[in-house]
C-alpha cells in the first residue's frame, strides 16, 4: 500500500444537522478492509467507537447516538491507524 492510498477516499454525513441518526457515506481506494469511526464531543472525549467494513470500496453504514446531548461533535474515520477523513457533525 503506498503513502497516499486514502487520497482518493471521498465521505459524507447524511444527514448534518441530525437527531443523532445518520449514515455514514464513504468510498476508498481500496477493495476491503477495516474502518473505525470515532466521535469526539468538543473537549476531545471519545463518545463514540464503531467498526466499519469496506466491501468493494464502498461504506454505508446507519449509526445512531442515544444520550447525547445537543451540539457539535467531530467525527473521524480511521484505517491502519491513520487518519482518512475529518468533519463536523451538529445533533
Amino acid at each position: 500500500m503506498g503513502h497516499n492510498q486514502f487520497h482518493k477516499s471521498i465521505w459524507q454525513l447524511a444527514s448534518n444537522p441530525n437527531n443523532g441518526n445518520f449514515v455514514l457515506l464513504g468510498s476508498l481506494n481500496r477493495r476491503n478492509g477495516q474502518l473505525t469511526a470515532v466521535i469526539y464531543n468538543l473537549q476531545g472525549r471519545i463518545i463514540f467507537l464503531k467498526a466499519l467494513k469496506c466491501n468493494y470500496n464502498e461504506v454505508s453504514k446507519a449509526l445512531q447516538l442515544q444520550n447525547t446531548a445537543d451540539g457539535v461533535y467531530v467525527i473521524k474515520i480511521i484505517a491502519n491507524l491513520k487518519l482518512v477523513t475529518t468533519f463536523k457533525m451538529i445533533y
